[in-house]
């Protein structure tokens, strides 16, 4: 993901959840503008009305993920160089809190390959708390090579799972990890990688030991030979994964299809089996690709991501099963303005069961402005929540969604400022 929400009346629970508010004490950078008042309610005397507001800014960084512990810490993955310094290419960069987004600090920059670019994708935790950054890190010929990253102790000391130059599928071929998940069998690690004949495939790993050792989980791809990639995963209270991402047709008849174009792609495994539960395509032969997947507390299972109408314009697509991956609807399609692409990255709840849905949708001038859609009814009607830019006509987009113990949420992604220059952000919608 690359660069290329009017303030939402929460239903009542919601507000009602929310803390005492506190007075923010750093510089909040283009808080959005309400488009209209939500109602306010309290805990006890004191009324809650949550807001979005900027609460980590950081210049020639762009941030990817984000995942709150068990302890409460806050975790932004993302990449970014320094032009402070003679090698410019980009470092995996992870940044902490541990007092609900107030204060930041860096707890691990790392380059792969000296003066070669690594780019962070994901980041989450096990059991013990070990914190696990998923990352692609480019070697001297510029393949890519897919590294995970690992700490014991919150992020004071790190070190790169398989060795230093991580994992390849198959030798001199470019693999990528995506994604993470962790239940009580393992952690799972899911991405893509470049086989001997330059196609690649779509891969779910998994570690029993704490990424000592991996075993091939699945291994897919739709038509042979085109390109599958994996990119998401998440697990159901019955023990059920989703992975999805986007898997090429190979054009040819035999395949079902008539031209070479991705389809949004769901696999399941119910403990003994992968299975392909969903294969979408928007418009016939036009690409379509899952970013992002989220189940609710009720077992319904969400996926995000875009599918191309007659035109090639992306249209923000969520779906949505009820029945365990048998059957999928789709719940949105939406463009923030006709004709312009508007694509979303990340999904999430709140302690309510409300969704929020991230991204970005393209104004009237192609400019990608960063949105925060929220649905109380299960998808049935959306709201925007935050729509954010940095500086005006420049572009910016949402790539992480996360709730912390309070039930605040935290939404990342990158912003251009006036010169352009990417600026990592966090923003946070709480009462402030």
């Amino acid at each position: 993901m690359r660069l290329n929400l009017i303030l939402l009346s929460l239903t009542l629970s919601f507000l009602m959840s929310c803390i005492k508010p506190q007075m923010h004490k750093g510089k909040a950078i283009a808080n959005s503008t309400a488009a209209a008042t939500p109602a306010s309610n309290s805990t006890s005397s004191t009324a809650c009305t949550p807001t979005w507001k900027t609460m980590d800014d950081y210049r020639l960084r762009s941030a990817e993920d984000v995942k709150v512990d068990s302890l409460g810490n806050i975790y932004v993955v993302g990449y970014g160089s320094d032009s402070a310094v003679s090698n410019t290419k980009s470092f995996l960069i992870i940044k902490k809190s541990s007092d609900g987004g107030k204060t930041w600090s860096i707890v691990n920059e790392y380059q792969m390959v000296d003066n070669q670019n690594t780019y962070s994708n994901s980041i989450g935790f096990d059991a013990d708390n070990s914190v696990y950054a998923v990352n692609e890190g480019l070697s001297t010929n510029t393949l890519g090579h897919w590294v995970v990253r690992k700490s014991t102790d919150q992020g004071t000391n790190w070190s790169t799972l398989e060795g230093t130059l991580g994992y390849q599928y198959a030798s001199n071929q470019t693999s990528r990890a995506y994604g993470f998940l962790s239940d009580t069998s393992g952690i799972y690690v899911v991405g893509s990688g470049g086989s001997s004949s330059g196609f690649t495939h779509w891969l779910v790993r998994k570690s029993t030991d704490g990424g000592s050792t991996w075993a091939l989980h699945d291994d897919y791809y739709y038509a042979d030979p085109e390109h599958a990639i994996a990119r998401k995963i998440a697990k159901d209270s019955q023990g059920n994964l989703y992975v999805v991402g986007y898997a090429r047709d190979s054009g040819t008849s035999g395949a079902g299809d008539s031209a070479k174009n991705y389809r949004w792609t769901v696999r399941k495994y119910d403990g003994t089996l992968w299975s392909t539960v969903d294969r979408y395509e928007q418009t016939a032969d036009k690409n379509s690709f899952a970013y992002g997947v989220e189940v609710d507390s009720t077992g319904n299972i969400y996926v995000v991501g875009y599918g191309s109408d007659t035109s090639n314009i992306q249209h923000w697509i969520v779906r949505k099963s009820t029945d365990a991956g048998a059957t999928w609807s789709t719940i949105v399609d939406w463009q923030y303005v006709s004709n312009q692409n508007s694509l979303p990255y990340a999904i999430g709840t709140d302690n309510s069961g409300n969704l929020f849905v991230s991204g970005y949708g393209a104004n009237s001038d192609g400019i990608q402005v960063w949105f925060t859609r929220t649905s109380s009814d299960g998808g049935t009607t959306w709201k925007t929540s935050d729509e954010f830019s940095y500086t005006t006509g420049q572009n910016a987009y949402a790539s992480g969604i996360a709730r912390d113990l309070d039930g605040n949420l935290f939404v990342v992604g990158v912003a251009n400022d006036e010169n352009l220059d990417n600026r990592w952000i966090v923003r946070k919608y709480a009462c402030h």
